[in-house]
């Protein structure tokens, strides 16, 4: 019978408790922040399906929760812009558009950032419906 010594072992395993718990912290901080955004955003799984959305995100698609909206598949985008979307990141390629969208049962205008992840996709959109507006009010006082 061999005897080890595992003091070092539980050293290593305490270290890698404590970053464990700052990295949780870590990320119930950036939860937090990116809930509270204005913008909708969302985290998508390696398949395209919806896996996290912020409030922005629920106000949007007028879902009830972030379950609901993960569960019954909730879109911001229509089917086209996702799946130009999905060939760019398939590509390795961030997705940057400028795409009109239904939230909160008023037509919107949105800057689209979708980013591959190492597990699927995370994005965000701003909404540019006044930029757009304004854009469109200025090219018609020019002409």
């Amino acid at each position: 019978m061999r005897l080890r010594d595992a003091r070092g072992l539980r050293k290593e395993l305490n270290e890698l408790k404590i970053r464990h718990q700052d990295m949780q912290s870590d990320m119930t901080s950036l939860r937090t922040l990116i809930d509270s955004l204005p913008s909708p955003v969302w985290v998508r799984d390696g398949k395209g399906a919806l896996q996290f959305v912020n409030a922005a995100y629920i106000k949007a698609v007028e879902a009830k929760s972030e379950t609901d909206a993960i569960e019954r598949g909730l879109e911001l985008l229509d089917r086209a812009a996702r799946e130009e979307s999905a060939r760019a990141r398939s590509s390795g390629n961030a997705f940057v558009g400028r795409i009109p969208a239904v939230a909160a049962g008023a037509r919107r205008i949105f800057d689209v950032l979708e980013v591959p992840t190492t597990r699927g996709s995370a994005g965000v959109g701003i909404d540019a419906t006044e930029v757009e507006s304004m854009r469109s009010e200025v090219a018609r006082m020019i002409d």
